[in-house]
């Protein structure tokens, strides 16, 4: 396992908080109902959550809306927008996935999500 990979796994469970991460698969389009039968799969996940605020330099589009980065390990599944981050009660909508590497593999995931 990459080394980077295992700290970075190591330091978010020791500060990260439990979270449901809810991935929305699209499904396929049904003809006798006439609609697209989604998929929801939930995951218990361990993130960093970290509030943060939209100004006119960062998020222009975000302003007055409630920000929060969450800081995810590697997971055996890959973040993408519109899925759900359930912390505690509240429910965000992940609106940008940047990935980190390190030494050629992805690390983290860096979710900006918004209520």
């Amino acid at each position: 396992m990459n080394k980077f990979l295992s700290a970075t796994i190591k330091l978010i469970n020791m500060h990260g908080v439990a979270c449901t991460y809810k991935k929305t698969t699209l499904g396929a389009y049904d003809p006798s109902t006439g609609s697209v039968s989604n998929t929801t799969t939930n995951y218990s996940v361990i993130s960093y959550p970290k509030i943060t605020r939209a100004d006119q330099y960062n998020y222009p589009n975000l302003i007055g809306r409630e920000l929060i980065i969450f800081y995810l390990a590697k997971q055996r599944f890959e973040p993408s927008n519109d899925d759900k981050i359930q912390l505690g009660s509240t429910e965000y909508v992940v609106q940008q996935v940047t990935p980190v590497y390190a030494k050629g593999e992805v690390v983290l995931y860096k979710l900006l999500a918004v209520r």
